[in-house]
C-alpha cells in the first residue's frame, strides 16, 4: 500500500528553496494584503527527502526511466522493488547488483552480505545451467570467493558443481534458467523486507498527478501577487 501524502505535503515551494514567508503582524488588517518578506531557514532533512521524491513523480511522468533509477540509487529514499525484481527476472545480475549497491555496502552487515551472495550465487548458477562453464568460473573466482571465509561449505559445493555433467535440451534450459531468477526474486526480497537499512525505503508517497509542477505553479503565481502588493 502507497502512503497517501497530499495531506502531508502541502509544500510551500518557498521552504523547498531554503525560505520561509514571514507577515508583519502591524500588516494585518482585512484592509490590507499582508506584506510576505523572505528569510533564510534550514532546509530539514524530511522537506529535502520530500523534494526529491516529487523530482521522482515528474520525472517518471515524464518517462525518464534511466534518470528515475539513478537518482533512486544515488539519494537513497526509494528503493524501487519493482524495478529490481525486473532487472533480476531478465537476467541483468550486474545491474541488479549495482542498484543495491546504491543503498547498502557488501561488509557492513550480514544481511547485506547475505544480499550481495544471493546475487552472486543466482548469477552463477544461471551460468552452470547454460553450460557456460568459463563464465561460472569466472565468478567463483572473481565474484564468490570473497563469500568463502563466511560459507565455507558452500563454496566447495559450488565448486564442484563446475564438474557436474548437464544433459538438458535447449527448452529446457530455459525453462530452468525462469524458474532460478523467480526464486532468486524470493528469496531476495525477503532479506531486503527484513533489511533495516531497506525495509523503511521500500513505499513511495503517494501524490496527485504533477504535484511539483502545480507546486511550482502556485509559488509563481504567489511571487507575482507579492509583486503587486509592494508597488
Amino acid at each position: 500500500m502507497k502512503k497517501n501524502a497530499d495531506s502531508d505535503m502541502s509544500l510551500n515551494l518557498d521552504l523547498c528553496l531554503g525560505y520561509k514567508p514571514t507577515v508583519s503582524m502591524a500588516e494585518t488588517s482585512s484592509t490590507r494584503t499582508p506584506r510576505v518578506s523572505r528569510m533564510p531557514t534550514n532546509n530539514p532533512p524530511d522537506l529535502k527527502r520530500d523534494l526529491i521524491f516529487l523530482i521522482l513523480q515528474l520525472l517518471d511522468e515524464g518517462k525518464f526511466s534511466e534518470t528515475v533509477h539513478k537518482l533512486e540509487k544515488e539519494s537513497g529514499v526509494y528503493f524501487n522493488m519493482k524495478y529490481f525484481e525486473d532487472t533480476i527476472l531478465v537476467g541483468d545480475w550486474d545491474e541488479a547488483e549495482n542498484y543495491v549497491s546504491g543503498f547498502i555496502k557488501m561488509d557492513e552487515s550480514t544481511q547485506s552480505l547475505m544480499l550481495f551472495f544471493h546475487l552472486r550465487w543466482h548469477k552463477y548458477f544461471e551460468s552452470i545451467i547454460r553450460e557456460d562453464r568459463v563464465k561460472a568460473l569466472d565468478i567463483l573466482n572473481k565474484e564468490l570467493r570473497v563469500f568463502q571465509p563466511t560459507y565455507p561449505q558452500l563454496y566447495k559445493e559450488m565448486t564442484q558443481y563446475l564438474t557436474t555433467p548437464r544433459e538438458d535440451s535447449a527448452l529446457s534450459i530455459e525453462s530452468h534458467v525462469k524458474s532460478l531468477r523467480a526464486m532468486a526474486v524470493s528469496e531476495i526480497n525477503n532479506v531486503i523486507i527484513s533489511h533495516p537499512l531497506l525495509c523503511d525505503k521500500l513505499q513511495f508517497p503517494k501524490f496527485s498527478n504533477k504535484r511539483l509542477l502545480t507546486l511550482l505553479s502556485q509559488s509563481l503565481q504567489g511571487v507575482k501577487m507579492l509583486g503587486m502588493t509592494e508597488k
